[in-house]
């Protein structure tokens, strides 16, 4: 961890890079590291990425990719807290699952709290006028996350963007974080 933050802060004296991060990193490995940062006074990660989307995962699952981390709630809890640190999130869309029939929604999800999300995000898409990925993708961005998207099809890409114009109220998104 040390010669990893130090590399980084020797990047960022010349100012050939001005912020960096980690990925797949548990809370109290970013918490670490934030600290040796300060101690050293050297520049400290301010982006972590990780697994989130808007269906929540049975309680301690492990994951079939072995290299992805799950946001926890004491993650999201620790970037609240932190002002400076922003997530970065993929597997947002779950590979089309929110809206292919064709791509089912991993096991992982597999339990009566993703009914009742999947029916309060259909009611919601239709109340704002938006799909389900675009209404998942503004959840996400409502809360300062930054969502990474694949796409394959520039309809993919228009659909993304647009998630962009989609407004949740503080009614709407409440229902939404209530439903499990």
């Amino acid at each position: 961890m040390e010669e990893t933050l130090g590399a980084f802060d020797d990047l960022a004296r010349p100012s050939r890079i001005r912020s960096s991060g980690a990925g797949n990193l548990a809370t109290w490995r970013l918490e670490r590291a934030r600290n040796l940062s300060a101690a050293q006074g050297w520049l400290p990660y301010t982006y972590l990425q990780l697994r989130h989307t808007y269906l929540r995962p049975r309680p301690l699952t492990r994951l079939a990719e072995s290299g992805h981390t799950l946001a926890t709630d004491k993650t999201l809890e620790y970037a609240r807290a932190e002002p400076d640190v922003t997530l970065w999130v993929y597997n947002t869309l779950m590979a089309g699952a929110y809206t292919r029939a064709d791509r089912p929604i991993p096991e992982i999800y597999h339990h009566p709290g993703t009914t009742r999300r999947l029916a309060v995000l259909r009611e919601v898409a239709a109340e704002v006028g938006a799909t389900l990925n675009q209404v998942v993708l503004a959840w996400l961005m409502a809360d300062g996350y930054v969502p990474i998207v694949g796409v394959s099809t520039m309809a993919q890409l228009n659909e993304a963007i647009g998630a962009s114009d989609v407004r949740l109220d503080d009614e709407l998104r409440a229902r939404m974080d209530a439903a499990c």
